[in-house]
């Protein structure tokens, strides 16, 4: 009897154990990513903030990859990819969300000031218009010359139906 209690006891032990780990998500970074823009838009407000705590958890690898999905106009859908992204800094603009909002500020200057098709810099520099500080000021100091610049370009050839793509 007591030898079929300690077989059970260590057995009870060992599930014990190894329930936890399957309550671990193992999806990879890609699939939490398709899983989460499947969910897009969210069907309420609700939801979405939980969605918006699930894609900081990507940390800045996932988010980055999230924004790689933005593409020029005309080029494809990213409709989805947008979507998240514009309700990532809706939701880290609200008050106590300071420490991810840096992160997420550094990420979306990255690629306001480095793609090259005006209207994905136009869609980053419309949510550092959310969660921007100061180091989206300075960083804009570039973007800035580069609008006057072609400011500048279109005075100075006579171009009047200037828009994006019009190059």
């Amino acid at each position: 009897m007591i030898r079929i209690l300690k077989i059970f006891t260590a057995i009870l032990i060992l599930l014990m154990l190894a329930l936890p780990s399957y309550g671990q998500d193992r999806r990879t970074t890609e699939t939490k990513i398709a899983d989460l823009l499947a969910r897009m838009p969210a069907g309420d407000l609700q939801l979405n903030d939980k969605l918006m705590g699930d894609m900081v958890l990507l940390g800045e690898a996932g988010l980055k990859q999230i924004c790689e999905m933005v593409i020029p106009a005309g080029a494809g859908e990213d409709i989805k990819p947008r979507f998240a992204i514009a309700s990532l800094s809706r939701f880290l603009s609200a008050k106590g969300k300071e420490s991810y909002k840096a992160i997420w500020e550094k990420i979306c200057i990255s690629y306001a000031t480095t793609c090259k098709d005006p209207g994905v810099v136009d869609f980053f520099l419309k949510q550092l218009q959310l969660i921007g500080g100061e180091q989206s000021v300075e960083a804009m100091k570039a973007y800035l010359t580069w609008e006057i610049g072609l400011v500048d370009d279109i005075v100075r050839d006579g171009t009047v139906n200037f828009g994006v793509g019009a190059h």
